[in-house]
């Protein structure tokens, strides 16, 4: 295991004991119905993306986005105790933002049209912020998307998917057009009907 400074720390052991409440979490379940015949020979590239992602955020600090506590890569041992023998398998952990997703709830009775402009507004700077570190999620979804409404903060999560683009991209989001395409890829505003559904899938990468 490595923190984000690339020290080697302690491995995860395979049942992690929370004291105070007693109980066991079992980090790893043996599948030993399952082998790998050729073990990929690093992390997926959605594994390697979201760590990128996350080393940029943790350095910059910014507070909209989850932040690498640390990691461990390893190809596991043969042993019919490994989750996925010969496969490879990289444990990540980062810290969790406040707030709740916006999944089933930001068009829901849970928030006035005044409260769904705010979170849209806080949405789009979470947004600036990332894109400012070069960061141009692909994700786009209401389920990637926490609003915690004691602190009036919005954050964005899940980047196993992402592109670079160039920090003056940031900028873009204060055009009034950019922003409300941003807020239709996302859900957080209604898409007008299109008359040509093959593009409108392709224009906002669904």
């Amino acid at each position: 295991m490595r923190d984000v400074d690339n020290h080697v720390l302690p491995f995860l052991e395979p049942t992690i004991d929370f004291p105070d409440h007693n109980t066991a979490f079992k980090l790893c379940k043996p599948l030993t119905d399952y082998r790998v015949a050729t073990p990929a020979a690093g992390p997926s590239t959605t594994t390697a993306a979201e760590l990128a992602a996350l080393h940029r955020f943790t350095q910059a600090r910014n507070p909209h986005v989850p932040h690498l506590v640390c990691y461990r890569s390893t190809q596991q041992p043969e042993a019919a105790a490994s989750p996925l023998p010969g496969g490879f398998i990289t444990f990540t952990v980062m810290t969790k933002l406040p707030g709740d997703a916006l999944w089933g709830r930001f068009w829901s009775p849970t928030y006035t049209a005044e409260q769904r402009q705010e979170i849209s507004q806080h949405f789009l700077r979470a947004l600036q912020s990332v894109r400012a570190l070069g960061v141009e999620p692909k994700d786009c979804a209401l389920r990637n998307v926490l609003w915690a409404a004691d602190s009036r903060r919005c954050g964005i999560i899940d980047f196993e998917l992402w592109d670079e683009c160039v920090t003056s991209h940031a900028s873009a989001l204060s055009d009034d057009g950019q922003a409300e395409l941003q807020l239709q890829q996302w859900g957080l505003a209604r898409r007008p009907a299109s008359n040509n559904w093959w593009q409108e899938w392709f224009r906002h990468m669904r």
